[in-house]
This record gives C-alpha cells, sequence and structure tokens, in this order.
C-alpha cells in the first residue's frame, strides 16, 4: 500500500538575498577602494617623479606641497601612502622656505647696499654743491677755503 505524503515547505529568501545584496556591495565597496590606493599610488608616483625631475617654480612648488598633503589626507595620514606623502611634503617645503629664506637675505643685502650708494650720492652731491657755491663766490670763495681747512 503506497501513500502519498505531502509535504508542504515555505522557504524565506528574502534575508539570504539582503544578505547576499550587502556582500556584492562590500566587494564592489573594497574594489572601489584598492582603486582609489591604487590611484593614490599613482598620483603620487607621478609627482614624485615631476619633484625629482626639478626645475620648479615657486608657483609649482606651492601646488606640490598641497599635492602631498592631499593624497596624505586621502590615503590616511597614518598608512604607509600617508607616511611618505607627509616626508616629501615636509622635504619640498624646508627647499621653499630655504628659498624664501635667501630672497629675503638678499634683499636685505641689497637694501643696505641701496643705503651705502646714496650716502655715497649724498656725499658726492654735497661736495659738487660746495664747489659750486665756491665758483659763484669767485673772489671770496678763498677766504671760505681758508676758513673750511
Amino acid at each position: 500500500m503506497a501513500k502519498d505524503i505531502i509535504f508542504r515547505a515555505k522557504l524565506d529568501t528574502k534575508q539570504a538575498e539582503a544578505d547576499a545584496r550587502n556582500l556584492g556591495q562590500n566587494i564592489n565597496k573594497s574594489v572601489a577602494e584598492t582603486t582609489g590606493v591604487d590611484k593614490l599610488t599613482q598620483r603620487m608616483a607621478e609627482l614624485n617623479k615631476n619633484i625629482d625631475e626639478g626645475n620648479l617654480s615657486i608657483k609649482q612648488y606651492r601646488m606640490a606641497i598641497k599635492e602631498y598633503q592631499d593624497i596624505a589626507v586621502q590615503a590616511g595620514t597614518k598608512s604607509a601612502i600617508g607616511v611618505e606623502a607627509l616626508e616629501r611634503a615636509a622635504k619640498l617645503k624646508d627647499t621653499y622656505s630655504d628659498l624664501q629664506v635667501q630672497v629675503q637675505q638678499l634683499s636685505q643685502d641689497h637694501r643696505k647696499m641701496n643705503l651705502t650708494m646714496q650716502g655715497v650720492n649724498v656725499a658726492v652731491n654735497s661736495y659738487q654743491a660746495f664747489t659750486g657755491i665756491m665758483g659763484l663766490l669767485g673772489g671770496e670763495s678763498e677766504k671760505y677755503l681758508q676758513i673750511m681747512s
């Protein structure tokens, strides 16, 4: 005798679907983050190449320092890329600061030289004025020369 057994099962797969979707999103997010790190590494490599080649203008120094800081913030200041970016930014800022100090020192030296030259010009002009007055006085100029001596 054969008996038919009817078995009904109701499966709720909604939670499994949601978990699968979340897993997919997390994987995509991880891939995007890895791609972001790769992009930061690539940006850093390009920036390093440009810096190492040299011949930067003052504006480019400031822009490169800012770029390194941006990379460090985006990668995380404690990450390997962030630490390297901060070190490079610090080195570049030192170079930039040294250039500014040299310019400042030269401008002060130039100012001192200008003041010295102005003093010499005043002395020369005073002598020329004195000799001009002596020439105008004519005969009386010898009395003034004796008084001045």
